[in-house]
């Protein structure tokens, strides 16, 4: 049987984390000693570049202690049970500093909306990115933007300059 339609606008557009294009970037490789799901904000740990999700306001507002967001692959197999595709316990994790990848977001974002992060627990886990403060759950991270409009618990292209 021969295809005999396509959609421009298929869904989802991209999965967490994934890069959005070929354009200049600036990854790091950086050790993370617990699990690191996909396309979250990465925060430096208390070693030189080592690298953990945020876990207080500080590890988001502090530009010092910002890696990057960490980056997708296929060439990890991923546990089917897992919500969440991830780097296992004590990987290298390929972060991005600089350049543009998708994000799922927690609440409707558009290219005017401030970069909100998760770091504490709720929403989509600490490290996930929202367009609206919380209180005492999220902060403004410095150095990205949303260049695409989303709903919530979709895909946002994030342009990121960390």
């Amino acid at each position: 049987m021969s295809q005999t339609s396509y959609s421009q606008n298929m869904s989802p557009v991209a999965v967490e984390g994934q890069l959005a294009d070929n354009g200049l970037t600036d990854k790091k490789s950086i050790p993370c000693a617990a699990a690191m799901p996909f396309g979250k904000l990465v925060v430096r740990d208390t070693g030189d570049l080592t690298g953990k999700l945020p876990a207080a306001e500080t590890d988001v507002t502090n530009k010092k202690k910002v890696l990057g967001l960490s980056i997708s692959t296929q060439a990890l197999s991923q546990d089917p049970s897992a919500a969440n595709p991830q780097y296992p316990t004590k990987s290298v994790v390929p972060v991005l500093s600089k350049g543009r990848a998708w994000v799922k977001v927690e609440g409707n974002v558009t290219p005017d909306s401030d970069v909100y992060v998760r770091y504490a627990s709720g929403g989509n886990g600490p490290g996930s990115f929202s367009g609206a403060l919380v209180a005492d759950e999220t902060a403004v991270v410095g150095g990205a933007r949303y260049l695409t409009t989303a709903l919530a618990n979709n895909f946002a292209l994030l342009e990121a300059d960390f």
